[in-house]
Order: structure tokens, then sequence, then C-alpha cells
């Protein structure tokens, strides 16, 4: 059986390190940014809930780079590219 959620990216339920990733993203007020990126990366795949904290979790520096950083220890610390 296959069925799809409609929910914004600050209710999906990450667990493990997509979980600290999502949290991150959260504090920072990033989600409906990373919403946008996480739709076009999936527009011709739907993903699975594993796929999307896998994502979150195993794709930080590349969520960075969208949001301007040059990895995900310079968005932590918002050091944010010249």
């Amino acid at each position: 059986m296959t069925y799809t959620i409609d929910e914004y990216l600050k209710d999906f339920p990450a667990w493990a390190g997509g979980k600290y990733t999502l949290d991150t993203l959260i504090e920072n007020g990033d989600c409906e940014r990373v919403e946008e990126l996480i739709e076009d990366l999936f527009k011709r795949k739907r993903p699975t809930i594993t796929d999307i904290n896998d994502f979150l979790w195993y794709q930080r520096d590349d969520i960075a780079n969208y949001l301007g950083y040059y990895d995900w220890d310079s968005y932590e610390h918002n050091q944010k590219n010249k």
C-alpha cells in the first residue's frame, strides 16, 4: 500500500541524525527554504520517510550550501559565505 502525507518539514517525524539536523533548521528558521529544496530534489520520485530522514542526516553540507554556507559546520556557527 502506498499513501502520501502532506505536511510541513517542521512537523516531519525525523529520528537520529535527521532529527538533529531538523531541530537545527527549526531553531534557525530555515525549514521552509529546505522544504523547497527537498521538494525540488524529489519531484520525479516520491520519497519515503527514510529518504527524507537520510537526506537530512547525510546531506547536511548540501543543505548548508543551499542556504549559502560553505558546509554544515559553518552553518551551525553562522559563518555565511561571502
